[in-house]
Parts: structure tokens; sequence; C-alpha cells
């Protein structure tokens, strides 16, 4: 079955976190041997075993494994790859060429909490093996080859010396490697500061028992699966590295045993990922820059407009408090002139009144001065000079009603006064008369002004809605002219080339009735011609008759008789036209104009 055709990937890890792969190499073959469930890599669809061709737009088909592992490590946060699936017969083909001795690497896209996750699962050779070879004698470890298992070690007797080891799983992993080395089950890496650590368990050693199960002569994949399924604790009996000195030399002889045996690698990896959080931390910089920079451009475009308008609010009221100042001017002198007419209960009364009258103005504003600014400073300031700006012409307003009631009252207070002093015999009466009076008189002035103010918005409200009105209105009226024009317009239009037909159809008929009347004319010319050439041979005919009449040569002659004409004989042209003449009767002369059709 042959593998289906390029993919192409794009990876994007989260911070912190790896690309959520394994990667491995079969002779010159880099795939992914582990794609981590829910992973970057496995939402980017990922498969295993999908074969490596580009990185980043690089061919990577004929690099190094370290190579391929340094491109992948420098390709920050997003990766981008081209892959293959393999086929099962070449993936056959590839394991059975690597069993005969090619090089395996492997590089892990994981963070190193998912590394630990992924601690038990098996590399590609010991997947699937190939036929037993023949027994072998143990000796010396070589490096780089993998052996297989054969019938020698079916006949291993369990050791004696074993080790327990009870190891419980942390964050999701017993934290170990398990390898197959010579047909033993041996621990090629143990995490730092894992949970086989903590329990004991040490690289090189070999696992003989897990849970009660003798797995010594058992196949790498049933003790993985026997592993994996053990739950949250796993109960391992061991033979110490320090008993098996060949388990040992084999790791110390085999480079990757030993350095994946060593905590090196979680030096590098801290190194990556601190470096990895550099280069975050820097382009999370870069960005928070960039993002403080379009906001203070915002900020001074903003800032602009809020100082254009905050300059005109403020111009206009300071003009506003320059007209209150001059009106509060103006209303001191009128109330000075009124205090000098005035009675100390009439000016009260009259401060009253109008007090009342302010403070309902004042606190009708007050009232629309109720809503709460905005959190932002720019329009929680306009507002208030908008604000104050409103204050300072009702403030113009107040002061100009109050000018001209005091005027008034003053002149009325003044006219009391004179008479009174004309009428100073009846002074006590016409005090208490003229007190009721100015009491009415205030009164009826603040019902006056009350009924002022309603008129005045009711006009105003009058005054929009006529508006309104006579808008609509005019648009209407506009509307129904312009339906009338377009109208007249079609009509005129249709009117016109009705006329047009009609004089086409005129001028056709026209033209036809002159063409018949000289078809009619040529038509009578032709029988008064022939009319006239039958007359003149009949003139000649009779002329010639009347010579031959009398005597040839002495011998007296007779007038010879019409010949007859007999049926199949062609009839003689004079007598055609005279029997034509007989059968045509009466008949009306053609004139120009007239139209003769032939029925």
């Amino acid at each position: 079955m042959a593998g289906s055709g390029p993919r192409e990937l794009v990876i994007v890890r989260p911070p912190q976190e790896g690309f959520g792969f394994n990667l491995s190499r079969l002779g010159t073959v880099h795939f992914l041997r582990v794609v981590e469930p829910g992973s970057a890599a496995s939402k980017a669809g990922a498969l295993v075993p999908d074969r490596i061709l580009k990185i980043n737009g690089q061919d990577v088909t004929e690099v190094s494994h370290g190579d391929l592992v340094a491109l992948i490590k420098q390709a920050g946060r997003e990766l981008r790859m081209t892959v293959q699936l393999i086929s099962q017969d070449e993936l056959d083909r590839l394991q059975s060429e690597g069993n005969s001795g090619s090089r395996h690497g492997s590089f892990s896209g994981l963070a190193p909490a998912q590394q630990m996750a992924a601690a038990l699962q098996p590399p590609p050779q010991q997947i699937r093996h190939s036929q037993p070879q023949a027994p072998q004698q143990r000796g010396p470890p070589q490096p780089q080859q993998v052996a297989q298992p054969g019938p020698a070690h079916l006949a291993r007797s369990v050791p004696t010396n074993l080790k327990t080891v009870s190891i419980v799983r942390a964050e999701g992993s017993f934290g170990f490697n398990l390898s197959r080395l010579e047909g033993r089950h041996v621990v090629r890496v143990v995490q730092p500061r894992g949970a086989a650590e903590a329990a004991g368990l040490y690289p090189g050693d070999e696992v003989i028992v897990v849970n009660n199960a003798v797995v010594m002569n058992a196949e790498h994949s049933d003790v993985v699966s026997l592993i994996k399924q053990a739950g949250e604790q796993i109960v391992l009996e061991v033979v110490p590295s320090s008993a098996g000195p060949i388990t040992q030399a084999a790791i110390n002889a085999d480079p990757i045993l030993k350095s994946r045996a060593q905590p090196a690698v979680v030096k590098s990896e801290d190194r990556i990922a601190e470096a990895r959080r550099r280069a975050e931390a820097e382009w999370q910089a870069k960005r928070d820059a960039l993002v403080r920079q379009q906001e203070e451009e915002r900020q001074r475009t903003r800032r602009e407009l809020f100082e254009g308008e905050r300059t005109r609010l403020q111009n206009e009221l300071e003009r506003a408090q320059a007209a209150a100042k001059a009106a509060a001017a103006h209303r001191g002198s009128a109330m000075n002139t009124a205090q000098s007419f005035a009675k100390e209960e009439e000016y009260k009364e009259m401060a009253r009144v109008l007090r009342d009258i302010e403070q309902s103005s004042r606190e009708e504003l007050a009232r629309r001065h109720q809503e709460p600014l905005s959190d932002d400073e720019y329009d929680a300031q306009l507002t208030t000079l908008r604000r104050q700006l409103e204050a300072a012409v009702l403030e113009d307003e107040i002061m100009n009603v109050h000018t001209s009631e005091w005027t008034r009252f003053g002149l009325d207070c003044k006219e009391r006064r004179a008479v009174e002093e004309r009428d100073a015999s009846s002074l006590h009466e016409k005090l208490k008369v003229q007190r009721d009076q100015d009491l009415k008189l205030l009164q009826e002035k603040q019902q006056r002004m009350a009924e002022r103010l309603e008129q005045a918005r009711r006009q105003r409200e009058e005054e929009i809605e006529a508006a309104r009105r006579q808008r609509e209105e005019e648009r209407r009226q506009q509307q129904e002219v312009y339906e009338k024009r377009f109208k007249q317009a079609q009509e005129a239009a249709r009117r016109r080339a009705e006329e047009r037909e009609r004089e086409l159809e005129q001028e056709a008929r026209r033209l036809r009735l002159e063409e018949e009347s000289a078809q009619v004319r040529e038509q009578q010319e032709r029988e008064m011609a022939a009319r006239s050439a039958r007359l003149q041979e009949r003139q000649q005919e009779e002329a010639q008759g009347k010579q031959q009449e009398g005597t040839f040569f002495g011998v007296p002659l007779k007038r010879a008789t019409a010949p007859q004409s007999r049926q199949g004989d062609a009839m003689h042209p004079m007598v055609q036209l005279m029997q034509g003449a007989k059968s045509q009767g009466p008949r009306v002369p053609l004139v120009p104009g007239m139209k003769d059709t032939k029925m």
C-alpha cells in the first residue's frame, strides 16, 4: 500500500510548551515516531509515521539528524513542515534495514512534562521485530547496534539479587524510559527529580518483574503495555546496575544511552526554554511598544480634537459670563431704582417672586446636570464646560428677566407713590387699597410671567411643528409638481409621437393617391389614344366604302355587308370596341385623388 501525497503542516506551539511530537530516524529517513494527543502537532494534522521532507521550505531529506533537530529548535513558536505518510511496506523495509545495523536518532518536540508522559513509548526498532536470529554468546556489546532476542534468552533463569522498587505516578508519568538491550529490558533514562528517581531506580537497572509478573523473556512491547496499564502505582523488581557489569558496560559504550542517562540534557532543555522565554519576552515587548505607539498616536489625535473643542467652549463661556455679568450690573441698577420708590413689603414680595422663578429655573438646570460624567477624562472635561456654558447662558437670561421686571416694578411703584402724595387726605385707606392692589399686581405679574414662559414654550413648539409641516407640505407640493411635469412631458411626447405618425400616414396616403392618380391619368390617356386610333380607322374604312360605291368599269357595285364572326374566329377590333362600350354602361370618369379598385 503506497503512502499518501505530501502535506503542508503549520504547527504553532503554545508558550512554554513543545510542538508535541517525537522525531526519529531510520537509515536516512526522518519521521515522526510519537504525536502527543491534543498537542499542537496533533491539531495541525501530524500523523505517525509521517516522513519529514521540508522544514520552513528547506529540503531536509539529505541533512543529518542533528542538523534537522537544530533547524526545528531554531524555528521558534511556528514550524512549517512538508510531510508524507510512510506506507506500511516501506516502514517494514526501513525497520529491517535499521535492525541490520543502521543508526537511529531521536528528538522530542514535547515539553519536559509531556516527555515524561511519553517516556514509556518504545523506539522504532522496538515496535516490530524481524525473525529470531541464531543464539548469540554474551560478550562485550557492540556500539551502535541493538541485538534482537533469541532462543538463548529464553533459557535465562530469574536472578536472585533483585531489588524491589515501588513507583507512584507523578504528573502523568513514572519518570523513566525502558529500552531493549541485548535481549534485556534495561532502564535507559531516569528523569531527574521524577517519580522513578525518588523511588530509587537508576539508569542501567534491568527490569525482571513488573507487578509480580516475570517479564525477563517477554516481548518489549508487552512489557511496555504492562507498565502503561499499571495504573497510578507500579512495583518493579530489578537487577541493580552495579550487579550487572555487562549491562552497565553496554550503557557506557552506547553514546546515546550514556548521554540520555546524564542530567545534561535537562540543562540543555532549560537553556532552550530560557532562550524561548527571552525570545517571547522580546516579541511581547516589541508588540507592547507597537501597541503603545498606536495608542499614543490615537491619544494625540484625540487630544488635538479635545483642545480645539475645549477652546471653543471656553471662548463661548467667557462671552456668556461677560454678558451675564453685564446683565447683573443692569439688574442691580434696576433694583436700586425700584427700591427707592417701593415699600419694604412690596420690595420683599417682588424679590421673593423673582427668587422663586430663578430657583425653579436653576433646579430644572440641576436636574438636567444630574447625569454622571463619563469615565473618559476628555469627555468629562468637555461635558463640564458645556454645563458651565449652559449655566452661564441661564444666568444671563435670568438677569435680563430680573432687570426688565425690576424696571417695570420701579415705574409702577413710582406712579403709586405719586398717587399717594396727591391723595394725602385718605392716606391710610389708600395705602391699604394700594397694598392690596400691589399684592394683586404682583400675583398677576407672577401669573403673567408664568403664562409668558408657558406661551413662549408653546410658541416655540408650534413654530417647530409649523416649520416641519411647512417643509413636508413644500416637499409634497414639489413632488406633485415634479410628477405633474413628468406626466405632462410624457403626454406631450406621446402626442408628438401620434402627430408624427399621423403626418407620416397622411404623407404616405398622399403619395399613394398621387401615384394612383398618375396611373389613372396614364390609363385614361392610353384609352383615349386607343379610342382615337380606332375612330380614325373606322372613319378611313367608311371613306373607302363610300369611294367604292357606284360602278367599277361600268359595272354597278353592291355594298358589302360586315362579315359575321364565326364561332372560334377572332372578333374584329371594332366590334370588340363597340360591344365593350355597350357592356360598360354609364360610368364616372376618374379624377385626381379618386381611388379605383377592380372587383
